[in-house]
């Protein structure tokens, strides 16, 4: 789900998805092991975590994309205060 789906960094975040989780696997090439495996457990885990729904909060700014994983709630609270500071 997306909260602000006509949003540049939105638009920008779905075309390229796939470059970012790239970004990130490479950013952290040293830490992770060679591939990254995706369980059902770790859905469980993630569900139980944010029982509201997992959200993914993007923030672009001078110095980068900053991505964040946030309750639903927490999500559009962000939202609205970005709306609200235009």
């Amino acid at each position: 789900m997306e909260l602000n789906p006509g949003h540049p960094v939105t638009s920008g975040l779905r075309d390229q998805w796939s470059k970012v989780l790239a970004c990130v696997l490479w950013k952290y090439r040293d830490v992770l092991p060679s591939d990254v495996v995706i369980t059902e457990a770790d859905i469980d885990n993630i569900v139980r975590a944010f029982p509201d729904m997992p959200t993914i909060v993007a923030h672009d700014t001078k110095d980068g994309c900053h991505l964040s994983v946030v309750s639903l709630e927490e999500g559009r609270r962000q939202m609205r205060k970005e709306t609200e500071r235009g």
